[in-house]
C-alpha cells in the first residue's frame, strides 16, 4: 500500500485558538472516507501566519519531510509573496481562509487551489442587500485591526449595487492596549446614517455593541456585522444584544441540507465538539484531496492535474477548488441570530445574490486594494 504524506500548516491564533484544531479535525474527517492509501497528517505550526513562518513551513515540509501535498490555513497575501517558491516547489497546494482579500489573479497557479469562504463575496451581498431594504447612506465603521482587508471595501461596492451614491467611512483610532469604540458611536450620533455595518470582531466588536445600545442606537438605526461579530461561540457578554443583528456567510450551523447534517452528526459524534467554519474548510479539503489521490493513482496523472478538475459536494454546497478559483457556485447565506437555550444561534433565512472576482470593481480591489496588514483572526 502507497504511503501518502500530507503537509499541513497550522496558524496560532489567540482571539479563536480552536482555528487550527477544528481545521485539523476537518482535514482528518474528510481523509475518512476511504482512498486505500495510507496517509499521514505532518502538522507544522505557523505562528500567526507571517510570510516567513509559512515560508520555513513549506520548506520544511517538502524538503525534509517529502510531503505528497500541502494543505492548511494560509492568507492570500503570504501565498502571493511566496509563489515563487510554492511553483519551485511543485507539491500540490490547498490554502484555506475566510476570504478576506479578493482573490489576485497574480496567485494563479497551476499547484494552488484555494479553499475559502470568501467572506468578501458575503460582504458585497450583505451590502447589497442593507442598501435595498435600508437605503439612504449608509456608515461603516471598522477598526484599524480589522480594516486592513477587502472587507469593508466590498459591503461598500455591494451598496453601490443597491442604489447608493456614496457612504461613510468610518475607521477607529489605533489607541495600543485601550479597548474603547467611543469614536466610532460619536460619528454615528453626527452622521446619522440610514445603517450601519460594523466589521469588528473580537474585543472592538464586543464593546462597540454595548456601546451602540447605551447611545439609543439599537433597534432604532439597523444595523448590519461582518458574521464574526455574531458568529455562534463567540459572542459571550453580549448575547442579549446580538439578536436579529442580519449578517451572511456562505456556510452555517443551521444550513439546512442533507450534506450539512450528516457531516455534522459525524464530526460531533467525532471530536465531541461542534464544528466551526474552520472545521467544514478542513472537511473539504480531506475530501478533495482523497477524490484526488484515488483519481491520480486510477489514471497515473499528476496530482495536482485531478486537483484542477476536482469538484466535491460538501457541507456547503457545490465547491470546485480550480486554480485558485473563487468558486462561485458556493451560496452566501443571509443569517439572523436567535437566542436559544440562553446562546445566540444564526438561523439562515435565505440565499443572496453575490458576486465574483471577474466583475469590474471587485477586479480592481483584487489587484490594487492590499494594505500589506495580517491579521491572526482572520486567517492571517
Amino acid at each position: 500500500m502507497r504511503q501518502v504524506k500530507i503537509g499541513c500548516l497550522l496558524p496560532v491564533s489567540g482571539v479563536m485558538p480552536s482555528m487550527s484544531k477544528d481545521f485539523k479535525n476537518g482535514v482528518e474527517l474528510g481523509l475518512a472516507n476511504d482512498s486505500g492509501l495510507e496517509i499521514e497528517i505532518i502538522p507544522e505550526l505557523i505562528n500567526q501566519g507571517q510570510i516567513q513562518n509559512v515560508s520555513d513551513a513549506i520548506n520544511k515540509l517538502c524538503s525534509y519531510h517529502d510531503v505528497d501535498i500541502l494543505t492548511g490555513i494560509v492568507s492570500s497575501l503570504a501565498i502571493r509573496e511566496l509563489l515563487d517558491t510554492i511553483n519551485a516547489k511543485r507539491i500540490p497546494f490547498i490554502f484555506n481562509n475566510v476570504g478576506e482579500y479578493v482573490p489576485s489573479k497574480r496567485i494563479d497557479s497551476p499547484y494552488l487551489f484555494h479553499n475559502s469562504l470568501h467572506l468578501w463575496r458575503s460582504q458585497w451581498a450583505m451590502g447589497k442587500w442593507a442598501q435595498e431594504q435600508y437605503g439612504g447612506t449608509p456608515a461603516i465603521c471598522f477598526s484599524i485591526y480589522d480594516g486592513g482587508y477587502h472587507l469593508h471595501e466590498a459591503f461598500r461596492i455591494g451598496t453601490l449595487a443597491g442604489g447608493a451614491s456614496t457612504a461613510q467611512i468610518n475607521m477607529l483610532p489605533l489607541v495600543p492596549n485601550q479597548v474603547d469604540t467611543s469614536a466610532l458611536i460619536q460619528l454615528i450620533e453626527q452622521q446619522k446614517p440610514a445603517h450601519v455595518h460594523a466589521v469588528l470582531c473580537g474585543v472592538d466588536g464586543k464593546d462597540f455593541i454595548k456601546r451602540y445600545k447605551e447611545a439609543g442606537f439599537l433597534g432604532k438605526i439597523p444595523l448590519t456585522a461582518c458574521p464574526f461579530l455574531v458568529e455562534d461561540g463567540l459572542t459571550s457578554d453580549i448575547e442579549d444584544l446580538v439578536n436579529n443583528i442580519p449578517n451572511s456567510i456562505s456556510w452555517s450551523y443551521t444550513l439546512k441540507s442533507m450534506e450539512n447534517e450528516a457531516f455534522i452528526d459525524v464530526y460531533e459524534k467525532s471530536y465531541i465538539r461542534k464544528p466551526s467554519v474552520f472545521s467544514v474548510l478542513g472537511y473539504e479539503s480531506g475530501l478533495a484531496i482523497i477524490h484526488a489521490l484515488s483519481t491520480a493513482e486510477a489514471e497515473s496523472i499528476a496530482l495536482e492535474k485531478t486537483l484542477t478538475d476536482t469538484r466535491i459536494r460538501g457541507p456547503r454546497g457545490m465547491v470546485v477548488l480550480g486554480n485558485t478559483s473563487a468558486s462561485d457556485e458556493v451560496g452566501v447565506y443571509f443569517r439572523k441570530p436567535y437566542t436559544e437555550e440562553k446562546s445566540p444561534v444564526n438561523k439562515v433565512i435565505s440565499t443572496l445574490q453575490s458576486v465574483n472576482r471577474e466583475d469590474a470593481q471587485m477586479a480592481l480591489v483584487a489587484e490594487n486594494g492590499i494594505s500589506g496588514w495580517q491579521n491572526p483572526y482572520l486567517c492571517i
